[in-house]
């Protein structure tokens, strides 16, 4: 995968996936999916994996730290979600009619985007499609050849971010009106700002919401509300200690989104669980096979 290098005031939409082929005296690179979305700041299109039946698996990160652009002074700036910003995504690129050019008809160079979110609903005329949603940072992701899975890691809130404001307060929000929005002024940044949250680990399912919000998908709610049943949400983490999913900011009632999954586990805040591979010698006598 690639994007534009700049860790900061990167270009939008500069992100994509190349085809690199050895020759007998130099390398040749094809372009194989390009357009795809890229955050003012560090998010980009990250990890790739193929399936067992040749689908390619594009880890593609949120443009927003929450996912809510705000007109505050963070790293990410007030470049809002995109249709396909912060989901798994899968394209057929052995498919000879294949179509990769996923660049936004719309503010293609994200001139607007950055004041209006002009672009941020435009669907891209290609053949790269969501395959699961809510995904906000991960960088690596790795297809298990026993179980079948696409397993993931991502990168929890680390600095200022900002959840989709849902009015007229949360309780009595209704779903079809929708979230989407800038956060404006300190005031309101502090009030949708979840703060610190853990790195995670999952596993992709089609269909299924892991908790970064996309108000241009209608995924408004930040991981796991802040349900009732208040255990609902809790999940094991690194040194036998248990993680809630909880957003304690929501009042108590607010239900996550209706496709919303746990993950598997959690690292803690601040780790940077990046890269991630599925463990195939035999050596320790096997006892690793398999393991990630």
């Amino acid at each position: 995968s690639f994007s534009d290098i700049k860790q900061y005031a990167a270009a939008a939409n500069s992100g994509g996936v190349a085809r690199i082929v050895q020759g007998p005296t130099t390398w040749t690179r094809t372009n194989v999916v390009t357009g795809l979305p890229r955050s003012y700041a560090n998010h980009a299109t990250n990890g790739i994996a193929f399936d067992r039946n040749g689908l390619l698996h594009i880890m593609q990160s949120g443009n927003a730290g929450a996912g809510a652009a705000n007109d505050g002074n963070s790293e990410f700036k007030s470049r809002p979600e995109q249709y396909l910003t912060s989901a798994v995504l899968t394209a057929d690129v052995r498919n000879a009619s294949f179509k990769g050019n996923c660049l936004p008809a719309v503010d293609a160079t994200g001139a607007q985007m950055d004041a209006t979110g002009v672009s941020a609903h435009t669907k891209p005329a290609c053949d790269v499609v969501i395959h699961s949603t809510g995904v906000r940072n991960s960088y690596g992701c790795c297809w298990h050849s026993k179980f079948d899975k696409l397993y993931f890691t991502d990168n929890g809130l680390g600095v200022e971010g900002t959840f989709p404001n849902l009015s007229p307060d949360p309780l009595s929000w209704a779903r079809a009106t929708g979230c989407d929005g800038f956060i404006q002024g300190p005031t309101d940044i502090a009030a949708h700002n979840p703060g610190s949250r853990a790195d995670l680990l999952n596993y992709a399912q089609a269909g299924k919401h892991y908790g970064h919000p996309n108000p241009t998908r209608g995924e408004c709610v930040y991981f796991g509300g802040n349900p009732t049943n208040r255990q609902k949400n809790n999940v094991p983490q690194t040194g036998g200690k248990t993680y809630s999913m909880n957003v304690p900011m929501y009042p108590v009632g607010l239900e996550p989104e209706p496709n919303f999954v746990l993950p598997m586990f959690t690292f803690g805040d601040h780790k940077s669980a990046d890269g991630i591979a599925e463990y195939n010698s035999d050596a320790f006598c096997g006892q690793m096979k398999g393991d990630l």
